[in-house]
């Protein structure tokens, strides 16, 4: 979750304040930032200075590998007290090291189908890490019947592991009424439709 928000980061970010709200939920937890915080507002001031070290200095090569390993390392540590109690779910494809049950979330599989649009250390992070990530998952989750299809028939994963669970709605996204319109339609002098 950190700005500025793509479609994961806002899927993340859905989540991360949808699901302490619903009654089955008795605990909930984001790690942001090699911490264990409290909400989703807190997750996006935690990883603003994040967001600045990337910015100057791009995670490529060796300081990949490196930030990769140090955050492995510092989350098995501090997820320790969890592992029996607590599912963890990564919303981005990779999972952290944890020895209860997990879930990860694929939303495509584009960095496989179409790697040139993607930036070449993100295609190799996802090539060696995915594999582990989909061993350690309980299940996987996907957007579509489509990527649950694509995940079985490209990586070979039973059916039976994967999850469909199309992505919300935002209530933005609803008809709007006449008088709402009215002012836009005029000014692009759409009054007529």
């Amino acid at each position: 979750i950190t700005k500025p928000l793509t479609g994961i980061g806002n899927y993340a970010l859905q989540l991360a304040e949808g699901i302490p709200k619903n009654k089955q939920v008795s605990d909930f937890k984001l790690y942001s930032s090699h911490q264990w915080i409290s909400d989703a507002n807190h997750a996006l001031k935690a990883n603003e200075t994040l967001a600045r070290v990337r910015k100057n200095i791009p995670l490529k090569g060796p300081a990949l590998k490196l930030y990769t390993w140090q955050k492995n390392l510092w989350f098995k540590s501090k997820s320790k007290p969890f592992d029996e109690d607590y599912i963890l779910h990564s919303p981005n494809y990779l999972l952290l090291p944890f020895e209860g049950p997990s879930v990860t979330t694929i939303h495509d599989l584009s960095f496989l189908r179409y790697p040139e649009t993607h930036p070449p250390e993100r295609v190799a992070l996802l090539e060696k890490e995915l594999p582990k990530s989909i061993k350690q998952a309980d299940a996987i989750i996907t957007d579509s019947e489509y990527i649950k299809s694509e995940v079985h028939e490209m990586l070979g994963i039973n059916k039976e592991k994967i999850h469909v669970v199309p992505l919300g709605v935002s209530k933005d996204f609803r008809p709007y009424s006449v008088e709402d319109i009215a002012p836009v339609l005029l000014k692009h002098k759409l009054h007529g439709l």
